[in-house]
């Protein structure tokens, strides 16, 4: 199994690095309703007690109605147990089935199930704002493959260059600095230009991860973060 942040920071914890392991710790339902809120593009969500996960719920039967598939995600109330996911189930019993593997029936009442709409991706991006200065990555990959280094991405910088700012990439490929412009868009607090080296350029700060839905092209947010640890 792949392993989670969650896990490095459990096992940071078991090390003796407490400092460390605070430091990133971040709790998943707090981070997504703070994505939520913040108004960028997300991919539509249900989330409920795990002992609440039953056939017979109509909640959760009209929500798995919606969509040809989903990604799950189980989230425990507790730092001392890791978070789980799969991306790709389609049915309820492909939920139970992954439940029924990932989480002891006794550790049941300290999880929640997180499902989300799934949609293929054809490009994962990271970006990491700091205001007034931005740096992102993307990647014709998976969000866990650039996110854990598996792969080489593409990169733009947006900040002070002698007396202005502006975007610099490490790419001459026209579409992905083309991406890499329209999803910091979306963190925009100034007025929108067309200019990438419009003088007052603000951004939300904060850690995001995104995607670039396969069929449609669009961008959509998974994660938004505000943890200090993350922004270096």
């Amino acid at each position: 199994m792949a392993r989670t942040f969650s896990d490095w920071i459990i096992a940071m914890e078991r090390a003796g690095l407490d400092k460390s392991a605070t430091a990133f710790h971040s709790e998943k339902l707090q981070d997504y309703e703070r994505l939520k809120k913040s108004g960028l593009p997300t991919f539509d969500d249900f989330i409920i007690p795990l002992v609440q996960f039953q056939k017979g719920n109509g909640n959760l039967e009209e929500f798995l109605s919606r969509y040809e598939g989903f990604v799950i995600r189980a989230i425990p109330n507790t730092r001392e147990l890791p978070r789980r996911y799969k991306i790709g189930v389609y049915t309820i019993e492909d939920c139970q089935e992954f439940l029924a593997q990932h989480v002891q029936r006794k550790q049941y009442d300290k999880y929640s199930v997180f499902l989300t709409e799934y949609e293929p991706a054809s490009w994962a991006g990271i970006i990491i704002s700091r205001q007034q200065d931005v740096l992102i990555e993307v990647a014709q990959s998976g969000l866990d493959e650039l996110s854990s280094g598996q792969v080489i991405p593409s990169g733009g910088y947006f900040g002070q260059q002698e007396h202005f700012r502006s975007m610099r990439y490490n790419t001459k490929n026209i579409s992905q600095r083309e991406l890499m412009w329209r999803a910091l868009q979306f963190l925009r607090r100034d007025l929108p230009s067309d200019s990438d080296s419009f003088p007052d350029i603000d951004f939300m700060k904060g850690y995001f991860e995104f995607v670039v839905t396969e069929k449609a092209g669009k961008i959509k947010f998974l994660d938004y973060k505000v943890n200090e640890a993350y922004l270096k």
